[in-house]
C-alpha cells in the first residue's frame, strides 16, 4: 500500500507540473498573437456580393502557411497574406484567423451589394440633348458607375423606347413604345429615329443590366435626348414662330450645354483629383496600419514578459496548493475506493434480483400465452382477420378473446325455451378486445380474471349484454369490491361482438370501449358507441349493458381495439396520436388485406413512437367479412 502511494503522489506531482506549464506557456501564446492581427480591404471599404474581394491580411510571428481562414458568410481563398473573400448575402461578415487550430483573432466588415449603374447612350444619361445621327452612329445603350474604385462591367439586356409621333393637324398621337431584347438599337428604332414627324423627345426607359454579380437588375433612372434637329415645316406659321422662340431658346441652352461640358470637364479633373488624394489617403492608412501592426508587436512583447514573471510567483504558489491537493487527493482516493467497492457489492445483489425478477415475468408470459386463445382457432373460424397485439412490458393487461359456440338442436330449443329467448342460429363465434386495469404484471392478473370469467360467462348465455353482465358480477366478487371506500377500483373495459353463421349480423356490447364498421366501398366509420361503465370496480352489479345488433354485407370491415394505440406519444412531438389520427390511418389502408394491414398498423406505430418507451399494451382486431 505504501509503495501505491508513494507512486501515487509522484506521478500527480508530475502531471500537475505539467498541466500548470502547458496553460502558461498557452495563455503566453495567445496574449501574443491575439492583438497582433492586421485584416484590410484592397481598395475598398466594405465587401460586396457576386466579386471578388481582395483582402490582405498580416500576422507577426506566424507563417502565412499555418494560417487558416475562415469567413461565415460565404468563401475565403488565398496565400501568402493575399486572399480572395466571396459574400452570399447582405449584413456583417465575420473573418476568423486561426494558427493551425487556435483562434487568435477576428475582424467584422459590412457585406452588401454593388450599387447600381447609370445608362449612357452616345455618351450622354439623363435629359440631355442629341442629333439625330449622333443617336444612330451610337446604336447601342451602355452602363457603368461613376467614381467606382473597382472596374466592374455591366452588360444592358434590354431596354424601351417611347417616342409620339406629330400628325398631320398637329396633334400628338398616344405614345409608341418599343422594346429591344439586347442593348442595341433595333432598325425599327433606327426608322422612328429618322421620321421627321416624332415629337423632339425621345425616352429610354425599363433599362435592364446584367452585373458582375450575376443578378439581372432593373435601373431607376432614364434617358431623356431632346432632338435639335427636328424638321418643323408642317407647322402652322403661329406654331412656327413659336418654334423660333423655343430655337433660341435652345441656343441659349446649347450655350449652357457647352458651359456645362466646360465645367463637367473641370469636374472630372477635380474628380481624378479627387481619386489621387483618395490613393493618398489610402496609403497613408496602409502605413498607419503598419505602425499599428508594430505597437502590437511592441505590446506583445510587454505581455509577454509580464506572463512571464506572473507565471514565476504562481508557480511557486501552485507548487505550495499542490502539496495540499494531493494530500487531499489520497484521502479522497481511500474513500471513492472503499465507497466502490460497497457499491460493486450492492450492484451485484441489484443485478441478482433484476434477473429472478425478469426471469419470473418471461414465465408469467409463457402463462398468459396459454390462456389466451390459439391464433390458428381464430384463423380458422375468421379468415379474413387480424389481431395486433404488442404487451408494454413482456406480459400485458390487454387480451383478446374469442369462443366459437356450436349447438345442437335439443340444446337450442331447450335454452330458447328457458330463457325466453328469440331463436338464435346454432353457431355463435364470439370475439373481444379488452383493457384491463395497468399493465405489466399487475394488468396480466387482471386480464387472467377477465379471460376466466368470460370463459364461464358464455357457457350460461349467447347474449353479449348477459355476458357482460356476469363478467361483471363474477370480478367484483373475485377481486371482493363492494362499493367501499377500502375496497379497490381495478376493473375492465371491453369490447365484445358476436356473429352468426353466416357473418351477415353481429350482436355488440361494450363496457367504455365501442366498434368501429367500415361499409364496402364507402371510406367512412360507422361507429357504434359502449355503455360508459366500466367491467368491476366501482359498477353495480345491476348495470345493464345495452345491446346492439348490426347488419353485415360482403366485405364489411370490423374493428376492436383498446386505447394503447391511439394514446401512444410520438417521438417527432411528444404528442399523443389521439382517435382522430388513428382513424385516418385506417381509412387509408382500408383497401389492403387484413393480413398487410397488420404488418402496416404495426410498422406505422413502431416508427410512430420511434425511440420512445411504449405509452401502454396495444391490442387491435380487424375482420373483414
Amino acid at each position: 500500500m505504501k509503495n501505491d502511494i508513494h507512486v501515487l503522489i509522484k506521478n500527480s506531482i508530475y502531471k500537475y507540473f505539467v498541466i500548470i506549464f502547458l496553460f502558461f506557456w498557452c495563455n503566453a501564446l495567445h496574449g501574443q498573437n491575439k492583438d497582433n492581427v492586421s485584416v484590410s480591404l484592397d481598395n475598398l471599404n466594405a465587401l460586396y456580393l457576386g466579386i471578388d474581394n481582395s483582402i490582405t491580411i498580416a500576422i507577426a510571428g506566424i507563417p502565412s502557411e499555418n494560417l487558416k481562414i475562415k469567413i461565415n458568410t460565404g468563401s475565403i481563398e488565398g496565400k501568402n497574406g493575399k486572399y480572395i473573400a466571396k459574400i452570399y448575402k447582405t449584413g456583417t461578415a465575420i473573418i476568423e484567423i486561426y494558427d493551425r487550430e487556435k483562434l487568435i483573432g477576428t475582424r467584422e466588415f459590412k457585406c452588401l451589394f454593388i450599387p447600381s449603374p447609370v445608362p449612357y447612350l452616345a455618351g450622354l444619361t439623363g435629359d440631355t440633348n442629341s442629333k439625330r445621327e449622333d443617336l444612330i452612329s451610337a446604336e447601342c445603350i451602355t452602363a457603368e458607375i461613376p467614381n467606382f474604385l473597382l472596374d466592374l462591367k455591366f452588360t444592358v439586356t434590354s431596354f424601351s423606347m417611347m417616342i409620339s409621333l406629330i400628325k398631320q393637324d398637329q396633334s400628338i398621337s398616344e405614345l409608341i413604345v418599343l422594346n429591344s431584347t439586347s442593348g442595341c438599337l433595333t432598325e425599327e428604332m433606327k426608322k422612328y429615329i429618322l421620321n421627321p414627324n416624332i415629337e423632339s423627345a425621345i425616352y429610354f426607359d425599363n433599362i435592364n443590366v446584367l452585373c458582375p454579380d450575376g443578378i439581372n437588375r432593373k435601373i431607376n433612372s432614364r434617358i431623356t435626348i431632346r432632338l435639335t434637329d427636328e424638321i418643323l415645316n408642317k407647322l402652322d406659321l403661329e406654331k412656327q414662330k413659336v418654334i423660333g422662340q423655343n430655337a433660341e431658346i435652345l441656343f441659349k441652352e446649347k450655350r449652357i450645354s457647352e458651359q456645362n461640358a466646360k465645367m463637367n470637364t473641370q469636374s472630372n479633373v477635380l474628380e481624378q483629383q479627387t481619386t489621387q488624394i483618395l490613393k493618398r489617403k489610402n496609403k497613408i492608412k496602409d502605413q498607419e496600419n503598419e505602425i499599428l501592426f508594430q505597437k502590437n508587436i511592441l505590446k506583445a512583447q510587454v505581455i509577454k514578459i509580464k506572463n512571464q514573471k506572473m507565471f514565476l510567483g504562481i508557480s511557486i504558489f501552485v507548487i505550495v496548493g499542490i502539496i495540499f491537493l494531493m494530500i487531499f487527493s489520497i484521502r479522497s482516493y481511500l474513500k471513492v475506493k472503499e465507497t466502490n467497492l460497497t457499491l460493486a457489492e450492492k450492484n451485484r445483489i441489484i443485478a441478482r434480483k433484476n434477473l429472478e425478477i425478469t426471469d419470473s415475468i418471461n414465465y408469467a408470459q409463457r402463462i398468459q400465452k396459454s390462456i389466451l386463445p390459439p391464433l390458428i382457432e381464430v384463423a380458422e373460424a375468421l379468415p379474413k382477420s387480424f389481431i395486433l397485439f404488442k404487451p408494454k412490458d413482456i406480459v400485458s393487461g390487454d387480451f383478446y378473446w374469442f369462443h366459437e359456440k356450436v349447438m345442437n338442436d335439443t340444446e337450442k330449443e331447450t335454452v330458447e325455451f328457458f330463457q325466453s329467448l328469440p331463436a338464435r342460429p346454432s353457431s355463435l363465434i364470439f370475439i373481444a378486445a379488452a383493457d384491463c386495469t395497468g399493465h405489466g404484471v399487475p394488468g396480466a392478473f387482471m386480464s387472467a380474471i377477465g379471460s376466466e370469467k368470460l370463459n364461464e360467462a358464455v357457457l350460461r348465455s349467447e347474449d353479449v349484454s348477459e355476458i357482460l353482465k356476469s363478467v361483471n358480477i363474477g370480478m367484483k366478487k373475485v377481486l371482493h369490491q363492494s362499493g367501499k371506500e377500502d375496497s379497490t377500483s381495478d376493473g375492465m373495459d371491453i369490447a365484445l361482438c358476436a356473429f352468426n353463421k353466416d357473418m351477415t349480423q353481429l350482436e355488440f356490447a361494450g363496457a367504455n370501449r365501442p366498434i368501429w364498421v367500415i361499409r364496402n366501398g364507402i371510406a367512412i366509420i360507422d361507429e357504434t358507441k359502449a355503455t360508459k361503465a366500466a367491467i368491476g370496480g366501482q359498477t353495480l352489479d345491476e348495470q345493464k349493458f345495452v345491446k346492439h345488433t348490426i347488419d353485415l354485407q360482403k366485405n364489411d370491415t370490423v374493428y376492436l381495439f383498446s386505447d394503447g394505440f391511439a394514446d401512444q406519444f410520438g417521438i417527432k412531438d411528444n404528442k399523443k396520436l389521439k382517435t382522430r389520427k388513428f382513424k385516418e390511418e385506417i381509412l387509408n389502408n382500408i383497401h389492403k388485406s387484413m393480413e398487410d394491414q397488420k404488418i402496416y398498423f404495426d410498422h406505422f406505430i413502431e416508427n410512430w413512437k420511434g425511440s420512445m418507451e411504449q405509452t401502454d399494451d396495444i391490442l387491435v382486431i380487424g375482420i373483414r367479412i
